[in-house]
C-alpha cells in the first residue's frame, strides 16, 4: 500500500502537485483535463487513503491546508492563499492596503494558463 501511494503522490506522476514553499500535496487540475477517469481515480486514491489511515499505515504526503479545509467543506481563506501562489497573495495585499485610489493602480484582471506548453 505504501507503494502504490508514493507513486500516486509523486508530482511527476501528474495527479498532485506542491505548493512552492512547503512542498506540500494538493490535486493537480490538468489531470482533470489529461484523464478522461479522473474521478474515478481520485475517488479510488481516496479509497486506499481510507483504508490506510483505518489500519493505521503511515503514509509519506502532506497535504496542503487550503485542500484539507475544502475536503472538510471548511471555508478557505484569503490567507490560505499564501501557501498555494504567495506572489498573487502579496500582490492582493498591496491592492487591499493601498493608500490611494484603487483605480490609479490601472489594474486588468486576466488569467494566462500553462497546458503542457501550451500557453493559453
Amino acid at each position: 500500500m505504501t507503494k502504490i501511494t508514493e507513486a500516486i503522490f509523486d508530482p511527476n506522476a501528474a495527479y498532485f502537485q506542491e505548493t512552492p514553499v512547503d512542498r506540500t500535496l494538493y490535486p493537480n487540475v490538468l489531470s482533470s483535463y489529461e484523464d478522461p477517469n479522473y474521478r474515478n481515480l481520485f475517488e479510488f486514491f481516496g479509497m486506499l487513503i481510507g483504508k490506510a489511515l483505518f489500519e493505521g499505515v503511515l503514509l509519506k504526503s502532506t497535504f496542503a491546508t487550503f485542500f484539507l479545509k475544502h475536503m472538510l467543506r471548511k471555508s478557505n481563506t484569503v490567507d490560505d492563499l499564501k501557501a498555494l501562489d504567495s506572489q498573487l497573495y502579496d500582490n492582493l495585499m498591496q491592492v487591499k492596503y493601498y493608500k490611494g485610489s484603487v483605480e490609479d493602480l490601472g489594474l486588468s484582471m486576466c488569467v494566462t494558463e500553462d497546458t503542457y506548453g501550451v500557453v493559453k
